[in-house]
Formats: C-alpha cells, sequence, structure tokens
C-alpha cells in the first residue's frame, strides 16, 4: 500500500496496521481489511466453487509459477484447451536486473513491468509475523481440507507450518509464496491470490 502512496499506510507501520483492535480509526480498519482479507483462501475457494465446478478451477504453485513460469503456463493452456497456443518459452526471459522473468518483444528486447512490481520487502518484524501466523492458523486449516477434498497436494510452504505447528495447521506465510486459481471458462479470466503475508505487505 505504500508503493501505491495510500495515505493511511505511510503514517501507521505495517505492525500498526494488521494488529489494530476495533477500536481503530476506520481508515485503519478499511486498510487493516483490504491487506488481510485477500489471504482467506479457503474462504475465497468455496465462493468460486458455489459457482463454478471442481473441474473448472485450476489451482496453480505460485513457487512453481515464480521459478519457471513458462512451463507452468504452457502446462495450463494445454488443461484449459486455450487455443491458439502461446509457447511461452519463447516469449519469457528472465532479468537478473528486476529478479523476475520478463516479456521477450518482437524486437528481441527484454520489456519488465514497471519499478512497483517486484520489489524488494524488508524482513518482517517476529511479533508481526507470529500475530499473523495465530491470526491465519484457522483459515489455513480450512485451505488444506479444500485442497484435499478437490485432490490437490498440499504446496510446500503449508506443509511447512503444518510440520512446524504439529500437523495443527497453517499460518501466516512468508512473502513470495502464494496460490493462483484459474477458472476454465470460455474468456479463461486468471484470478490470482497471493500468500497471507504477502498480499498484507502490499
Amino acid at each position: 500500500m505504500i508503493a501505491h502512496e495510500d495515505p493511511t499506510a505511510l503514517s501507521h507501520s505495517f505492525h500498526e496496521v494488521v494488529t489494530a483492535g476495533a477500536d481503530a480509526s476506520r481508515p485503519i480498519r478499511q486498510l487493516q481489511s483490504r491487506c488481510l482479507e485477500p489471504g482467506k483462501y479457503a474462504a475465497h475457494l468455496e465462493r468460486w466453487l458455489q459457482h463454478f465446478k471442481s473441474q473448472q478451477v485450476h489451482l496453480v504453485d505460485g513457487d512453481e509459477l515464480r521459478r519457471d513460469p513458462a512451463s507452468v503456463l504452457n502446462r495450463l493452456q494445454r488443461d484449459a484447451d486455450i487455443r491458439p497456443f502461446v509457447d511461452y518459452s519463447r516469449r519469457l526471459r528472465f532479468s537478473k536486473k528486476k529478479g523476475f522473468f520478463c516479456e521477450v518483444t518482437e524486437a528481441g528486447k527484454t520489456r519488465c513491468l514497471g519499478r512497483g512490481k517486484g520489489r524488494e520487502y524488508s524482513p518482517m518484524q517476529r511479533e508481526t509475523e507470529l500475530h499473523l501466523r495465530e491470526y491465519y492458523r484457522l483459515h489455513n486449516e480450512a485451505l488444506v481440507k479444500v485442497l484435499r477434498r478437490l485432490g490437490y497436494a498440499v504446496p510446500g510452504w503449508l506443509e511447512e507450518e503444518l510440520k512446524d505447528s504439529g500437523g495443527g495447521g497453517g499460518g501466516a506465510v512468508s512473502a513470495g509464496e502464494e496460490i493462483s486459481a484459474v477458472t476454465k471458462e470460455d474468456d479463461h479470466d486468471l484470478a490470482e491470490e497471493k500468500s497471507p503475508a504477502q498480499q498484507a505487505r502490499r
């Protein structure tokens, strides 16, 4: 939110925003909601499943998408039967300067997104991480149940959280981890969900 020059984010720390109570000012509560609500994946997926059959929902491992986007996008096109097929191994190139894959133009040059994309974040305070871990615990436990019901493997970041908590449930995850969901409809719209901690910090 700071990158978008949100006045509330500029005048309060991330910790202050995500830990604010019900007695906080309305702008802080609104910002808190914008930070925290997107990370409640199970609730979002359940709403999608009210409108789409499970066979129409395709989940993507965000770590794999970041690591090897061409393979993920090519596989997604095949699974969703998207035509014409675009070979992204020819359309994407890793930028050492940006730290992400960028578009390869017809002229063969690399074109990346703006400065607001791919920016680095300072390490999260331990106190904030523990707060988010507890905040998202039940939501992540619900996410595990949804994923298993749909026949998906539990992603690595969530497995680690479950292991660390003795199998009791997940929690806030490190920035950079995410789950993406895609509906296999005619327009092939893509909707992406970031990790709880990553969403909160944007």
